[in-house]
């Protein structure tokens, strides 16, 4: 037995001594069609001719993409007011595991929760069999894994089906959407979804809370699983995550390992925003440096600088963009040449609509999700995070560069606010 079951061992001892609990899509183990069928029935609930589970999702879809060109498409369907025909919200057509469409817009859905293998041109194949009734330009694909360790497999995702979806790389994709249950479906349902419920709506409401506590039972965010893991914690090893990669993939003990991985990353991240970057900052003069709130699927974090208005900062563990949300008339057209002159030199930087100016790097030699970095920081501290010497030094490398990025913003607003000589 190697370290990774005797974890896992450890986790089922564990979980016979927590309270008794039941949940009945537990019991009935649903693979990747039964997900795929609660998520169209839910996409197909109407009252009163409103649509907002599905209106709901469409944003939810439209706030992961970084395409504004087609973001403008998602939000143009959820506000009209008027639609010629309801869209067909369909499961299991010609093997696409779902498909919304309506008269000249569609999304094809493809499941992935249970770690399915992709299939020769699959994404390929279902591109080109909608082409044939939606044009090419108004086809969206939505990648649904369980969390972010799966991708689309060049095999399934191929050259011709990128070129279709105007997929360029991991930063412009064009029409194609990855989503994960654990960062945004799941999120979604509970905090968007249940919500907005009125209590006439019992049996919608039962299926969320049953669907909802199935979601978070998959990855131990059960409020019991939560007791479980923070025992678990104390006897990770370094072996214990060595001894993962051995495992097969279709073991409970695979899905366990693969669970505490997630939870080992997600809360590395988390600590390294809250506790050790925050302290860095304050370092460098942001007494106040605010609040993260991570999005692990995507890795990023907000930090708000309250020393003046001008410039908010959006910062990720990977990598960061640094806005700045001014009103229109705060900015001349001068400021906007001094910008690009003095401080795009520097800092690559890309525009997007909601901010005036946006500054993007991408950090060399920052993935702190990796394995390999997890296994660092198990060897040097356990799980006492913020004693990390790797992740102090890392985050003290991300301090100094915006600051850097802060003076420069600074020296070039100067610039074109000093009085000119007439």
């Amino acid at each position: 037995m190697n370290s990774a079951q005797a974890l896992y061992f450890n986790y089922l001892e564990l979980k016979k001594h927590q309270p008794y609990h039941i949940n009945l899509i537990d019991e009935l183990h649903a693979n990747e069609n039964a997900h795929t069928r609660i998520l169209v029935k839910l996409l197909q609930y109407q009252k009163n001719g409103s649509s907002f589970v599905l209106d709901s999702f469409l944003r939810l879809i439209e706030q992961m993409m970084n395409s504004e060109e087609e973001k403008k498409k998602l939000s143009f369907l959820v506000s009209k007011k008027e639609r010629s025909a309801q869209p067909q919200i369909i499961y299991g057509e010609n093997y696409i595991d779902a498909l919304i469409i309506y008269s000249d817009f569609a999304i094809i859905i493809e499941n992935k929760i249970h770690w399915a293998v992709d299939q020769y041109k699959q994404i390929q194949r279902y591109v080109e069999n909608v082409k044939q009734k939606i044009d090419a330009k108004n086809i969206f694909v939505l990648y649904l894994t369980a969390n972010e360790n799966k991708k689309a497999s060049e095999q399934s995702f191929t050259l011709e089906a990128k070129e279709a979806l105007e997929y360029k790389n991991e930063e412009d994709t064009g029409r194609f959407v990855q989503l994960t249950y654990m960062s945004h479906i799941l999120p979604w349902l509970e905090d968007e979804v249940l919500p907005s419920c009125t209590i006439k709506e019992e049996w919608l409401i039962s299926a969320l809370r049953q669907y909802i506590d199935h979601l978070k039972g998959m990855f131990g965010l059960r409020d019991y699983d939560k007791v479980i893991w923070d025992k678990i914690w104390k006897n990770v090893s370094a072996n214990a995550i060595k001894d993962f990669s051995v495992l097969q993939q279709d073991t409970p003990e695979y899905q366990f390992m693969n669970t505490l991985i997630i939870h080992l990353k997600n809360d590395m991240e988390k600590t390294f925003c809250d506790k050790i970057l925050n302290f860095h900052l304050a370092q460098i003069g942001m007494s106040n440096p605010g609040s993260w709130y991570p999005d692990f699927g995507n890795k990023w974090g907000t930090v708000i600088c309250p020393q003046d208005n001008l410039t908010e900062r959006n910062i990720g563990i990977e990598k960061f963009h640094i806005g700045f949300p001014a009103k229109s008339d705060e900015f001349s057209e001068e400021w906007s040449a001094i910008y690009w002159q003095n401080v795009s030199k520097k800092f690559p930087a890309i525009h997007r609509n909601q901010w005036y100016w946006l500054g993007y790097c991408k950090l060399p030699d920052c993935d702190f999700a990796s394995t390999s970095i997890l296994e660092t920081v198990l060897e040097e501290c356990g799980t006492n995070w913020e004693q990390s010497k790797t992740l102090n030094e890392k985050a003290g490398n991300i301090a100094k560069y915006i600051e850097s990025f802060y003076n420069a913003v600074q020296e070039a607003y100067r610039k074109t606010a000093a009085p000119k000589m007439i």
